[in-house]
């Protein structure tokens, strides 16, 4: 889409293209057929595509300046309208499910540092869904929150969830005999617990292999002893906000046609502003999101095992805005630093020096290689 957009636009103000591809062809294609004076073509890697332009047309004043800043612009503008078009459909076809802050019972569960585990958020109506903490946090504002009878306030954190009671929502394959479906666990090696975090923080320190499990089952308690099986897991797979409606309920709400569109565009913003937020805390030590970054390969990890329409969808939308952002700085090789020497170029009233553009443009592409590069290894380092 964001090709498409560069490839439109480039057509509409006769700017010769030379090929429009989808997916990468080094080496051959699967399918090609040259139609006019531009080859369509199919690559065999299917990590993007790209629209080849007449680079004269585009870096010299052959044509307006005001056309070239359009066909470099038009890019992200794609991604943007396709953000905004999936976000709205996804908002028509299934509506909004949220957490209201009011029904989080049992406070917060954290993995940084600052907020501690049960504290229970008091921002009165400032915060009314958890949805909406990390837009909150990204903006860097402190939140209230009550620990021990006491309000406290908590500078920003990155991830917050809802606490939630550590029970059996289903016992996989390798399961020790006695673990069962809707079992409550209430101790482990006789430490009391109640909550997931309370449970993955006692067998993240566990010593040995085999642990004594204390659970409840319909009202009457139980003991045994449990072998641990593959990465700390005791054989069985604990609930999610989804399968505790009784204990955290949801709320949902529905949207019309014209109702979605602007909502749609909304989440756009929201999304775009997050990125920008995102990307500035990256900076932060105090935040220390930098530990954060990461390739594919997270991206990849995000994902349930079991396939969801609704959560690819809305991936593919948050990733469209995000390359729509990332496109748009002023680094050369990428579309904004293009912008950035039209618009030079129109203020300066004469063309800048080639040499200059094409140095700029290679120290760029040196840039975002090694950038990518060392996200990559950081990543495979933290797989590790």
């Amino acid at each position: 889409m964001h090709e498409l957009g560069h490839f439109l636009s480039a057509k509409l103000f006769k700017i010769r293209v030379y090929r429009f591809v989808i997916f990468f062809d080094p080496w051959f294609s699967i399918f090609e057929k040259k139609i006019g004076s531009t080859v369509y073509g199919i690559g065999w890697l299917p990590l993007g595509g790209y629209v080849k332009i007449n680079q004269e047309q585009i870096t010299r004043p052959s044509k307006p300046a005001w056309q070239r800043l359009i066909v470099m612009l038009s890019g992200v503008i794609f991604n943007v309208l396709l953000s905004i078009a999936i976000f709205s459909c996804l908002l028509f076809h299934y509506g909004e499910t949220y957490l209201p802050i009011k029904n989080i019972k049992y406070g917060l569960t954290v993995d940084e540092r600052g907020i501690k585990n049960g504290d229970i958020i008091r921002n009165g109506k400032k915060i009314e869904r958890i949805q909406d903490l990390p837009k909150s946090i990204l903006l860097g504002k402190d939140l209230t929150v009550e620990r021990n009878k006491k309000h406290i306030t908590s500078p920003p954190q990155l991830r917050i969830f809802p606490r939630i009671p550590a029970i059996v929502k289903n016992v996989i394959k390798q399961s020790p005999a006695g673990v069962k479906k809707g079992d409550k666990i209430i101790g482990i090696n006789f430490h009391h617990v109640l909550f997931i975090d309370q449970v993955l923080e006692i067998l993240n320190k566990k010593k040995s292999d085999t642990i004594r499990l204390f659970i409840n089952r319909n009202g009457e308690r139980y003991e045994m002893k449990i072998k641990m099986v593959k990465n700390n897991k005791i054989g069985r797979n604990l609930g999610s906000i989804s399968d505790m409606q009784n204990l955290l309920p949801l709320e949902k709400k529905y949207y019309g046609f014209l109702d979605s569109l602007l909502s749609g565009t909304k989440k756009t913003w929201e999304s775009l502003t997050a990125q920008i937020n995102i990307f500035k805390q990256v900076f932060n030590i105090k935040t220390q999101a930098y530990k954060k970054v990461g390739s594919i390969l997270s991206l990849t990890k995000s994902f349930s095992p079991n396939w969801d329409w609704e959560y690819f969808w809305i991936i593919t939308a948050t990733f469209s805005i995000w390359i729509a952002f990332f496109n748009v700085l002023p680094i050369p090789s990428l579309d904004g630093g293009y912008v950035f020497f039209i618009i030079i170029e129109m203020i300066m009233g004469r063309q800048i020096s080639e040499k200059f553009v094409e140095k700029s443009t290679l120290i760029g592409i040196r840039f975002l290689s090694l950038l990518m590069i060392l996200v990559l290894i950081w990543d495979i380092f933290r797989l590790i």
